[in-house]
């Protein structure tokens, strides 16, 4: 069965965890995936259970009112959820484009009259979106990230480069979602007149 969108968003929008092992994360990006319209939570194997009392406790209740769902044959569930009709959007430190540049001026959805004409639609726009996420240290894994539609990076300081000395490649598995997330969330909001 589809999954509908969640409340006051047009589209539905799925978050995927590729490999999250640390449950205060599964927690933290089940908070950040409520906070941000997101219609439901798959898990690969080796994912931190969302039950588990850190879990909870960093989600502040965010698993019990955002359904989800195991999926013991991964990345094989990532083809079942394009099929579905969405787009799939990796978070990947070798990202060939800007999560700005793969969503569009309007966050991946039907064309804005501010968007630039001769930009031409980004290949996500107009369908809903499942944005997947990887472990804390690996990321997403080579397979996920072969599937998907588009592998994204989130632009950030110069600071961040690594070097032979220093240097932090990464934000966050929690904080790089809500990013992107939020991007979609503010063109994903149904009008007071669409509801």
């Amino acid at each position: 069965a589809a999954l509908a969108a969640a409340a006051g968003m047009r589209r539905p929008t799925l978050l995927l965890l590729d490999g999250v092992i640390k449950p205060e994360n599964v927690g933290s990006l089940f908070r950040s995936a409520l906070a941000f319209g997101v219609a439901g939570v798959v898990l690969s194997p080796g994912c931190a259970d969302p039950l588990y009392r850190k879990a909870i406790r960093a989600s502040m209740g965010a698993v019990f009112k955002l359904p989800y769902t195991f999926a013991p044959h991964w990345p094989e569930a990532l083809s079942q959820v394009k099929a579905g009709g969405y787009g799939l959007l990796a978070l990947h430190l070798q990202g060939s484009v800007e999560h700005t540049a793969a969503l569009g001026a309007n966050g991946g959805l039907a064309p804005s009259a501010a968007a630039p004409a001769a930009a031409g639609p980004p290949p996500l726009r107009g369908v809903p979106l499942a944005v997947v996420v990887g472990a804390e240290y690996e990321g997403v894994g080579e397979a996920a990230a072969q599937l998907a539609d588009e592998r994204v990076r989130i632009a950030m300081a110069p600071a961040m480069e690594v070097d032979s000395l220093h240097g932090v490649d990464s934000l966050n598995v929690n904080v790089a979602a809500a990013i992107v997330l939020e991007r979609i969330f503010a063109f994903n909001r149904a009008e007071p007149a669409d509801e």
